[in-house]
């Protein structure tokens, strides 16, 4: 779906027919394809940016996850005013997607519980002191072991990150398991 920006802050954006779990945003226009998205898990103030891999945490971004949709910030990414953005929202049960925060060991072959066996894990890590961005992974079952891509184009494949999925949870390296 879309919706027209307008600049205005705090801006609700209804009419979904549930209560997402994650929403991702983007501006419409080709050239400039960044996506800012939230969990249900995350803070009122915090969304982060694919690509650019941004921390927002002053609520400018997405700042809540409702009952019939979501509500943004005046983020130039989520709520300029006249611009166009397109957005994606996802609801499921407990066994078909799960959002979540685990905190960092520096551990290798850290596991992560789920209640399912993923068939796709996204991870994101927030900044450690002194830091504003972080690279995000994702992994694919159907690309199998210790191969994430990185949300960044032009940042190569990591192993270590996202290690792989097994029937209940998923596995992480130390690329992605930092203490902090």
């Amino acid at each position: 779906s879309n919706y027209t920006g307008n600049g205005a802050t705090p801006r609700a954006i209804t009419g979904i027919g549930f209560t997402p779990k994650i929403v991702g945003i983007f501006k419409r226009a080709v050239a400039d394809m960044v996506t800012v998205w939230k969990t249900d898990t995350m803070s009122t103030t915090d969304s982060f940016q694919w690509v650019e891999l941004t921390y927002n945490n002053d609520g400018t971004g997405i700042r809540s996850l409702d009952t019939d949709g979501f509500t943004v910030g005046d983020h130039a990414q989520v709520n300029a005013n006249t611009v166009e953005y397109g957005y994606w929202a996802l609801s499921a049960d407990a066994d078909a997607l799960q959002t979540g925060s685990y905190a960092g060991t520096g551990a290798d072959d850290y596991n992560i519980a789920t209640n399912f066996q993923p068939d796709i894990v996204l991870v994101q890590a927030t900044p450690q002191t002194g830091l504003n961005t972080r690279h995000g992974y994702i992994w694919i079952a159907s690309q199998g072991g210790d191969s994430s891509a990185v949300l960044e184009s032009n940042v190569a494949a990591a192993g270590n990150a996202i290690q792989g999925a097994g029937a209940s949870g998923f596995q992480v390296g130390t690329v992605i398991n930092a203490v902090g």
